[in-house]
């Protein structure tokens, strides 16, 4: 979940947007700090470029002038989408703004939102339960407790270099299922 106040610096809270983005399917490069040159995270996903301007403001606006200022960002590193994030509010003109130039606009209320629904489905979790389904799935063949532990292991090792949306990893899923359960069936005999 994403926090929001005074206890969270600027560079923690980008390192928490910077998370939820990740757990939203895409591939996140955080830049080191003073050298962003106004993109604060660079995204990849599906072929499709990202940079993300994050802006920890919690009493005040992102004005007009910001907006227009990350659009320009937006097309001098050629990304297909730019979003700007504020733990706070945009100005009317602002969001105007955004909308003009296809800059997404992301406010503190919408970022909770977007986080309890990420949350929901984060990758950590599609990963303990496909393992946990691969296990279920393969325990009638399982007769050693080193096969379960290397068939998790397995798991865990294919998986962990899926980082896309949840519908894809649970596609190559069951591939991986279909495969351990050939290869268990196998050992049994």
């Amino acid at each position: 979940m994403v926090e929001v106040s005074e206890d969270v610096s600027p560079r923690e809270f980008e390192s928490e947007i910077a998370d939820l983005f990740r757990q939203r399917g895409w591939y996140v490069d955080q830049q080191p700090p003073g050298r962003d040159a106004g993109v604060d995270i660079d995204m990849k996903r599906d072929g499709k470029t990202a940079g993300v301007q994050v802006k920890h403001y919690l009493n005040s606006k992102v004005q007009r002038s910001e907006v227009q200022q990350y659009a320009g960002a937006k097309a001098e590193h050629g990304y297909d989408e730019f979003y700007l994030v504020t733990s706070g509010k945009f100005t009317g003109p602002a969001k105007e703004a955004g909308q003009n130039v296809n800059v997404h606009l992301i406010n503190g209320d919408e970022l909770h939102s977007i986080a309890e629904k990420t949350s929901r489905w984060s990758l950590p979790e599609i990963k303990k339960q496909s393992v946990d389904i691969a296990l279920d799935v393969a325990d009638p063949f399982i007769r050693d407790d080193r096969i379960r532990i290397t068939v998790a292991v397995c798991c865990f090792l294919i998986l962990g270099g899926f980082t896309g949306d949840s519908e894809r990893i649970i596609g190559y899923f069951g591939i991986i299922a279909l495969f351990l359960l050939i290869c268990l069936r196998y050992l049994a005999e």
